[in-house]
């Protein structure tokens, strides 16, 4: 098996399993607001994680630009407007904490990918 393909596997496991921790993590200094499915912002975490990372690792910098703007577009209503299950200071916490897990979420995906990346291509990992 190619190292490519192995760091890859390992980097895509990495980004969505223990990326998810480490955004857990850096989130849940924040108040969650009781709104929501309480598993698809996880859900919904991994899968961006993973389009990311095989983003970053094509060249495709515009599909991750791409994907905070579709991200952003999709979630601004719910944010905006929480059917009044929220007050204004609520809404707030709940925009921040989204936007928190959002762009932790990105970094990690992103570093991870680029690490692996500077891995496949360098060349002692080439030696080998």
């Amino acid at each position: 098996m190619s190292d490519f393909l192995i760091l890859h596997s390992f980097g895509i496991i990495t980004t969505s399993h223990y990326g998810g921790w480490l955004v857990s993590k850096i989130v849940e200094q924040f108040p969650k607001p009781a709104i929501g499915s309480p598993d698809a912002g996880r859900r919904i975490g991994e899968l961006e994680r993973i389009l990311i990372y095989i983003f970053v690792v094509s060249g495709q910098w515009s599909a991750v630009g791409f994907l905070v703007t579709a991200k952003s577009i999709l979630r601004f209503p719910e944010i905006k407007d929480t059917d009044g299950k929220l007050d204004a200071d609520q809404t707030a916490a709940y925009a921040e904490y989204v936007i928190i897990g959002t762009l932790s979420s990105f970094l990690v995906a992103i570093a991870v990918a680029q690490l692996m990346t500077s891995l496949v291509e360098s060349a002692w990992l080439q030696s080998l």
